[in-house]
């Protein structure tokens, strides 16, 4: 079972809380309300403190010793000083997770709800754990914005005559499994953001180290991407390119070139983040997206 370690106070809470790069850049008001909720745990060696058949309703944070944790069928994982479990699962909503202490551990321990109403009620830890979350996938991924082996064949879909009208530009965003419960509002915030884009065959959309304040969504045609070592995957219509790099504030990690004509839409990032910040609806949901992508990487 889990027993009472020694309590450390609000301000030593505090200052762990600050020592975790996802609450590094967060203002003192919310790392308090944190803070205040959180205790500190003492686990003995083998004592399971997330259950698989419930929902998760409280975060660790490792001080001493090591967890192991698991999803499904997944290999398990171990945290150790200063990693966090649970969550990533919490940001995606998953029904739970499995966790239990493999050495005698001292953790502190963060009811949900409590992270939750941290979420929206500060937008400074919304940004800071879409950074992080995108960051960890752009790691994962490689130089390039997907897989070559999983890349499936770049199609230029149909050209149209005029751009898409407003209504046209929500209805279909409406279809993306990340909009679909996104207020009306929300996603017509989002459309009059924005801006069409046309290119040749042969230019250069962005370079490798270039500054990724923005990302395209491809209406029509076929972009040739080539990473700095010279592999290159094409991506066609319907595909959102540059996003991850954009959210996680890291430059071009790829060339982006068009190898067919190319109309396109262009999201700005600090008006995607005005409108999250906005409506946290879509902001909770997007979060849940990152999160769903960084669980079921292997």
């Amino acid at each position: 079972m889990l027993v009472d370690a020694p309590i450390l106070g609000v301000r030593d809470n505090l200052l762990l809380l600050r020592s975790l790069p996802a609450f590094m850049s967060i203002e003192d008001a919310a790392l308090n309300l944190l803070a205040e909720h959180a205790r500190v745990r003492r686990v003995r060696e083998g004592e399971r403190i997330l259950d698989p058949a419930s929902p998760i309703d409280r975060v660790y944070v490792v001080i001493e010793g090591e967890v192991r944790w698991t999803r499904g069928a997944r290999t398990p994982k171990v945290a150790g000083r200063h990693d966090v479990v649970g969550w990533i699962a919490l940001m995606a909503r998953e029904e739970g997770i499995e966790a239990i202490a493999k050495t005698e551990a001292v953790v502190l321990e963060l009811p949900a709800e409590t992270l939750e109403r941290a979420l929206e009620d500060h937008f400074p830890i919304v940004r800071n754990t879409m950074r992080l979350g995108a960051a960890s996938l752009v790691r994962a991924r490689g130089n390039l914005p997907i897989d070559k082996a999983a890349a499936p064949p770049a199609q230029p879909g149909l050209r149209r005559e005029t751009p898409r009208s407003l209504v046209e530009r929500v209805m279909g965003m409406r279809t993306a499994p990340i909009f679909k419960r996104a207020s009306v509002e929300a996603v017509i915030a989002l459309a009059r953001n924005w801006t069409a884009v046309r290119a040749e065959p042969g230019d250069i959309l962005w370079r490798v180290g270039d500054d990724s304040s923005h990302w395209l969504i491809i209406d029509y045609g076929v972009v040739t991407t080539t990473s700095r070592d010279g592999d290159s995957v094409d991506v066609g219509s319907g595909f959102v390119l540059g996003i991850l790099d954009s959210i996680a504030r890291l430059p071009r990690s790829y060339e982006a070139r068009a190898a067919t004509e190319i109309v396109a839409s262009r999201i700005e990032l600090e008006g995607f983040l005005g409108v999250l910040e906005t409506h946290f609806d879509l902001a909770r949901d997007f979060i849940a997206y990152l999160a769903r992508e960084a669980l079921d990487r292997p």
